[in-house]
């Protein structure tokens, strides 16, 4: 199953290091993209995934936020 979020609060590729280090950590994760620009990253994954259980520890290895993409009704 893909994913789809938004990353806030990055500025530098040692940001994306740091936040790509914590998606890259849990097995389930694969495929992991981001893009510093716009924050936008994507990854793979066959189980569900506990964002808030990553937010807190992406929230630990800088000031960043998750967030899911804005989506139209």
């Amino acid at each position: 199953m893909k994913h789809e979020i938004i990353v806030r609060g990055m500025h530098c590729n040692h940001c994306v290091a740091s936040v790509s280090s914590v998606f890259e950590h849990h097995k389930e994760i694969k495929n992991f993209k981001i893009n510093l620009e716009d924050g936008h990253a994507s990854f793979d994954a066959d189980e569900d995934i506990d964002l808030e259980s990553i937010q807190k520890e992406v929230s630990q290895v800088g000031n960043y936020q998750i967030e899911l993409p804005y989506e139209d009704a």
